[in-house]
């Protein structure tokens, strides 16, 4: 979905985002009653902001409740954290000792790079289908008594349990055809509410215990505001809210909205290292769409689902600001942003089709426009220059975390990128097709990936808006070729040009259990998506811009089969996060995730997603993602490990603020799995399955 008109200010675009605040919850009684009455209020209050959630003292007695040793928690910017690096997300394994079956996992795995360190490890799934889980009732109990114990009584809220389930299912071998699963361990979260039955959602507001099976505290995260009723504010109705909305969808998308209050990130605001300090927690309508699109060919419907956005639900200019967007330029742009109301200081995130433009953080920037070579004869001409459309965007970010985005479009000359040579062993890239509207979740990434003196290697690719292909997933035939039209046929290998270019990459957009959107050259953000790759059919959807630039939709029959791989010319990829609601459902008409998209590992190691819309858009998820995997604030986590951690501490919460991890991977001779990858530099891999020799699919959910 688009940005968000600003109804006061301007013709721009702008779309609303804010996230995080809390105050914890024990049991509460008729919240469903009171969240009825509220949601057909016609003022409601805001929320002022009176403290942390929890002092050093509470959190000593927390742990100490929880038999957590105090000395490894991790309390940073009033977030108190812990995770057990040995038993989160484990599953009994052993190491492989076998020379035979060593040698061949060392001939087929990329070992030649340095930083890489392998190591081989089978899973044990005998003893996985032997381990403990811990009841959902002794886990409430324990959690409700290691808070009583500490002094912690909290706010109205509602205890939920939730298991992380792992799940094999095998291709050849002896168990061939079969399956298994099974709960790795139990959770319990809170969802938190105002006393009028509002949920309290975001990143500032979690309260989560995760247990083995033995009931052993493995990860514990508490990250909440005390709050107290302030000045109420009018709200609009919701059917305000969709007039508002619904122009950038189309007619038949299904929009649902929710009345909410965000509580941002106490640890920094949205893609900067400082932690925020809201004075106020306001109302918000969170909302996203599903979308259905039906293949005219064979008269298929797909769904595809966006992230979930939010819009103030108030126009109170004392909480909610107004922006305006100025630009102009043809070979460098200028552009700045005037911000009225809400309170002061602002932060400001730019996106531009130069990636240079996110790395200017004042309220007016200057950058060079840039475009990708296409149609192939750009690459061997002279030309350095081409004429486009760039579509320039700034996300404004209060000191309240209050986020407002405006963009607008301006013809330029852009100079034309040169085709580089790939990158290190150690190296990122990004796909963000939906920018600027997800502008602030690719910078969350890249800024957390360019941590100083974390290790995060080098940025090969970042490829923003209508510079983000479909091409870039599929592998050329032949392997490192650029075909005459690279964003349809296919660039994955080329040089610094597609996925397998780069390690590890985020895939920035929206999706469906199906298949994922992207874009196409020359597309402005008005006409996103314009371009879609399916898991189960073999063609490609793509809204072709003629001459005139009108939309007439084309469809391409591609082979997605072996696309990703870090086995050929150029080619490294070996983590694939797939940023975008719904890839790795747990169930679709289309079959299971290993079904979907097990087809395009050909080396792949591990491809996480989510099993569920996705978290909210405010950049903490993507941040602490890179965070995580580098161990910037702790011991480096495993990829897998990352991924989940920094979902959960998203918030897991009521819908919409949900946001289910998933992510897959293949299995090998011995029940050798790659689970247990680090990052490049941070901790060891597991070999480079190849397609011939797979056995096996792992899944892993909450």
């Amino acid at each position: 979905m688009r940005s968000l008109t600003n109804p006061k200010w301007s013709d721009g675009i702008v779309p609303s985002r804010l996230l995080p605040m809390v105050a914890g919850a024990i049991v509460m009684a008729s919240v469903l009653a009171a969240n009825a009455a509220a949601q057909s209020a016609t003022s409601l209050p805001v929320y002022e902001v009176t403290g942390t959630g929890i002092g050093e003292v509470q959190a000593s007695k927390l742990a100490t409740a929880l038999n957590v040793p105090v000395e490894k928690l991790v309390a940073r910017d009033s977030v108190v954290s812990f995770l057990d690096a040995e038993e989160y997300l484990a599953i009994p394994a052993v190491p492989v000792t076998e020379p035979a079956v060593l040698e061949k996992l060392r001939s087929s795995s990329v070992q030649e790079r340095p930083g890489l360190q392998l190591a081989f490890k089978a899973a044990d799934f005998a003893a996985l289908e032997k381990l403990p889980v811990l009841e959902d009732e002794k886990a409430l109990k324990k959690t409700s008594d290691a808070l009583a114990a500490a002094g912690i009584h909290l706010a109205p809220a509602k205890p939920v349990v939730g298991h992380t389930t792992f799940t094999a299912s095998f291709v050849s071998g002896d168990r061939a055809g079969t399956s298994l699963s099974h709960d790795l361990n139990t959770r319990v979260s809170y969802d938190l509410f105002t006393e009028a039955g509002h949920p309290l959602i975001g990143p500032g507001a979690q309260i989560q215990v995760t247990y083995d099976g033995s009931g052993k505290v493995v990860r514990l995260l508490y990250a909440t505001r005390e709050l107290k009723a302030g000045p109420s504010v009018k709200i609009f109705s919701e059917d305000e809210a969709r007039k508002r909305v619904a122009a950038h969808f189309p007619p038949d998308a299904r929009i649902n909205f929710k009345l909410v209050y965000w509580c941002p990130s106490l640890r920094r605001a949205p893609g900067k290292k400082a932690p925020l300090s809201p004075k106020f927690i306001i109302p918000w309508y969170a909302f996203n769409s599903v979308i259905p699109v039906t293949n005219p060919k064979t008269g298929a419907v797909t769904e595809t689902h966006t992230k979930i956005q939010m819009i103030p639900a108030t126009d109170d200019p004392r909480f909610v600001p107004s922006v305006r967007l100025k630009a102009s330029g043809r070979e460098r742009v200028e552009a700045s942003v005037e911000v009225r109301g809400g309170r002061a200081p602002y932060t400001y995130m730019w996106s531009g089709s130069n990636p240079a433009a996110s790395e200017q953080a004042g309220a007016s920037i200057s950058y060079e426009p840039v475009v990708r070579a296409v149609p192939l004869h750009d690459v061997a001409s002279e030309r350095t220059s081409l004429a486009r459309r760039e579509t320039l965007g700034v996300t404004v970010t209060d000191a309240n975390g209050i986020m407002l985005q405006e963009n607008l479009t301006l013809s330029v000359i852009a100079r034309l990128l040169p085709l580089g040579k790939g990158g290190p062993a150690a190296s990122y890239g990004t796909e963000s097709p939906r920018e600027p509207d997800f502008a602030v979740d690719r910078i969350g990434w890249q800024n957390g990936m360019a941590t100083p003196g974390a290790g995060g290697g080098t940025q090969v690719f970042a490829w923003l808006g209508d510079l983000a292909w479909p091409g870039d997933f599929i592998e050329p035939k032949p392997q490192g070729t650029l075909m005459p039209t690279p964003w349809v046929n296919g660039d994955a290998d080329y040089s610094n040009w597609g996925v397998n270019s780069a390690a590890i990459v985020l895939n920035n957009t929206d999706g469906g259990s199906t298949g994922f959107d992207s874009s196409e050259p020359g597309a402005t953000i008005a006409q996103y998506a314009t371009a879609a790759l399916s898991a189960t059919d073999p063609t490609v959807t793509i809204g072709m811009l003629n001459s005139n630039e009108t939309a007439t939709t084309q469809y391409f029959n591609i082979d997605l089969t072996g696309s990703w791989t870090p086995v050929g010319p150029n080619d490294q990829l070996l983590w694939l996060l797939m940023d975008a609601c719904d890839i790795m459902d747990a169930t679709s008409p289309a079959g299971t995730p290993q079904q979907r998209w097990g087809p395009m590992f050909s080396g792949l190691h591990i491809m996480t997603g989510w099993n569920s819309e996705e978290q909210l858009a405010d950049g903490s998820f993507e941040q602490d993602f890179a965070e995580n995997i580098l161990g910037v604030n702790g011991a480096p986590q495993t990829i897998l490990q990352a991924w989940f951690n920094a979902a959960q501490t998203a918030g897991i919460g009521p819908p919409p603020a949900h946001g289910l991890p998933a992510a897959m991977g293949p299995i090998t001779t011995g029940n050798v799995t790659d689970k247990d990858d680090y990052y490049i530099g941070k901790g060891s891999q597991g070999p480079t399955i190849m397609p011939a020799n797979v056995t096996g699919w792992w899944y892993i959910h909450d």
